[in-house]
């Protein structure tokens, strides 16, 4: 029986010497066939043995059976430097309790689902799946050199907690969608000195950087990309026409408080209108067939039109045209001063939305898949920890 278990294992410098099955696992006790090894001081060759203990080490399940190697192992010395030491089996790592492909299963099994799943599913200790998983996770990141050829740069933040509490920044390669890293820092000057740590081959070789408004993202791209044309991300810009139109509406609905037009309308008036059902279309029209919506009805259509140049296939300075003609129009409402301001804030960064038409749209895709990632942990209490779990499941 001893040999059909070495060759069931396939390990091949393990001599099987006993076996003893059971209904839930299998034992294995065994030695290494060498019958020397190579002094890890000197490198000489050593087949002194001084002592011997028995090392407990998790393998691959056989037919469902957990399989558990007890292996006899030796202390050599060597009589050239008198070094004392332990053989190094190949097919587990030093300190190890589990081989190393049952290791690399391990890790296998842990994408995509909570860790919790396979500390049950295999009888393990949560340290040890979890010390697995994150040794194996941190070499797949070290090894991908997902920086090297990246252009185009994407940057956006989700909060750790519930709450909007301890935002985290996503850095993402907006050509691959590849997340790049995770930082627990998101502060000009903490940005600044972690992309120009990256060296000045990386910052120079970044063409773009989008981002929503936050003043720390844009200064430290201006600081640190000498290259990069600084984009304004469309999909936050324009939730500044948004709440326009949705303080126009309020402002109607505190006035009018019984009419039941105004009731029920806020998801209609912010939807992309070729979204709208018939019935939504018909519902909107008879709100604005009231002369006294007129200013609601100026700020709808305003928005509209600007989603418009949005979506053209225009230049840069076509859309600037395009916007200038567009605020004089406009300049009457009252409820989009606050854009207008905004804009011209902003002019430079918006209009480059037009150069390409990169958005950080992308990564609200990926910070969905972050948020399942949290929930099924139900939270991280480690930052480190959250982040491999990231970083692995991209």
């Amino acid at each position: 029986m001893e040999e059909l278990y070495e060759e069931l294992l396939g390990i091949k410098e393990l001599q099987v010497n006993q076996v003893i099955v059971s209904s839930a696992r299998i034992e294995v006790y065994g030695e290494s066939k060498l019958a020397e090894s190579y002094c890890p001081c000197c490198l000489k060759k050593c087949n002194f043995v001084k002592q011997t203990y028995t090392r407990k080490v998790r393998d691959l399940s056989i037919s469902g059976k957990a399989v558990y190697l007890y292996l006899t192992t030796r202390q050599y010395v060597c009589k050239d430097c008198n070094r004392h030491f332990y053989e190094q089996l190949g097919f587990v790592d030093k300190k190890e309790s589990v081989t190393i492909r049952y290791a690399q299963r391990l890790y296998d099994l842990c994408l995509g689902i909570e860790l919790q799943y396979v500390v049950v599913r295999e009888n393990l200790c949560w340290q040890t799946v979890n010390r697995i998983f994150q040794s194996y996770a941190s070499k797949q990141v070290r090894e991908r050199k997902a920086f090297e050829k990246v252009k185009r740069l994407g940057i956006d933040e989700i909060a750790l907690k519930k709450g909007h509490k301890d935002y985290v920044a996503v850095v993402v390669d907006l050509d691959t969608g590849q997340i790049l890293d995770l930082l627990e820092d998101r502060s000009k000057a903490y940005l600044i000195r972690y992309f120009k740590a990256k060296g000045e081959v990386f910052c120079g070789q970044i063409e773009l950087f989008c981002s929503d408004m936050w003043e720390g993202y844009l200064n430290a791209a201006k600081d640190v990309f000498p290259n990069a044309t600084l984009v304004a991300d469309r999909f936050h810009f324009f939730t500044y026409l948004q709440k326009a139109v949705d303080q126009s509406r309020k402002y109607f609905r505190r006035k009018y408080k019984e009419q039941a037009e105004l009731k029920s309308v806020k998801w209609l008036l912010l939807k992309n209108p070729q979204q709208l059902s018939p019935p939504q279309k018909q519902q909107l029209q008879e709100l604005f067939d009231f002369p006294a919506y007129g200013l609601l009805k100026a700020s709808y259509e305003a928005k509209n039109e600007f989603r418009d140049f949005l979506e053209q296939d225009i230049t840069k300075a076509q859309a600037e045209a395009k916007i200038q003609v567009w605020l004089e129009k406009i300049q009457a409402n009252r409820f989009m001063n606050d854009f207008v301001k905004f804009y011209t804030t902003w002019k430079d960064y918006i209009l480059n939305y037009f150069q390409g038409r990169y958005s950080t749209g992308i990564i609200e895709g990926i910070n969905n898949k972050i948020k399942s990632i949290k929930r099924r942990a139900f939270g991280f209490s480690n930052f480190d920890n959250f982040k491999a779990r990231v970083q692995t499941a991209f």
